[in-house]
């Protein structure tokens, strides 16, 4: 594997390794020679702080390199395209619970490419009004395992009001959270904060494999605040986007410093 081929936190860390490996060398060559100041001790304290500094360093340059592998875009969007091949699909999934859409005529499985609902249109999940700001949750299970790096979320509000909108998105694969993110702001509609009412929410992470997921919505303070979903997909591969904080820049910086920090200790530990 070269070196084009890893992450800047797996390059940092093979750097750091083969330089921690020399100072172990030098530490021994230290403790035996003629006249060496200090004890083997002391010597041995000194590289166990060095240690600890740059195990700090390394996980630290891991979590940053994660984290700069996920990416959200919101995007002004129409209904989504048919993806019968997706891993949420209707039929490869089993709602097992749900919060109560506005009444039986808004089907639940609509929100995964079904196409059963006959309150507005088919193809799309209305869930009831409820007083103030709220969350509507839908647990479901994947006939089998299912891996994913992302997924598509298409919603649409009321033109011109705050009605059927979210402020934010959260997914749960397993019980843990894989995703959160915040769409428009309270009392602030898509058109204002996207240019549109309706939307698609397009996350991508490091990949997930699971068979039991949550979706959580939380409304905004429209009168009429059930959220409105046109359709929701888990991507399979690759998602084109910007990637989202912290930037590449971001992890520059972290390397400069890390690089800095150990510059100085062996600076110090040759004196």
């Amino acid at each position: 594997m070269s070196h084009t081929d890893l992450n800047p936190a797996q390059v940092a860390t093979i750097g750091v390794m083969g330089w921690m490996g020399g100072l172990t060398d030098k530490f021994q060559d230290k403790a035996v020679a003629p006249g060496q100041v200090g004890s083997l001790v002391r010597l041995e304290k000194q590289k166990e702080k060095v240690l600890i500094f740059l195990t700090t360093a390394v996980l630290l340059l891991f979590f940053l390199a994660s984290a700069a592998s996920a990416s959200t875009v919101i995007t002004p969007a129409g209904s989504p395209p048919a993806n019968p091949w997706n891993p949420f699909y209707y039929n490869k999934i089993a709602i097992t619970s749900n919060s109560p859409t506005y009444n039986a005529q808004s089907n639940i499985n609509d929100m995964f490419g079904g196409m059963f609902s006959t309150l507005e249109a088919p193809g799309r999940v209305i869930f009831a009004d409820q007083p103030g700001q709220v969350t509507y949750d839908v647990f479901f299970t994947t006939n089998s395992p299912a891996t994913l790096n992302g997924y598509s979320l298409f919603l649409t509000e009321d033109a011109g009001s705050l009605n059927r909108s979210a402020t934010n998105f959260e997914l749960l694969a397993n019980g843990n959270v894989i995703s959160n993110v915040a769409l428009a702001g309270k009392g602030s509609s898509y058109a204002v904060s996207f240019g549109s009412d309706a939307i698609d929410v397009s996350a991508s992470f490091a990949p997930v494999t699971a068979t039991t997921f949550e979706a959580i919505f939380t409304s905004n303070i429209g009168f009429n605040n059930g959220v409105r979903v046109l359709g929701f997909q888990a991507a399979t591969q690759s998602i084109g986007q910007v990637t989202a904080n912290p930037e590449p820049s971001t992890i520059s910086l972290a390397l400069l410093a890390g690089l800095a920090f150990t510059a100085l200790y062996r600076r110090r530990m040759e004196r």
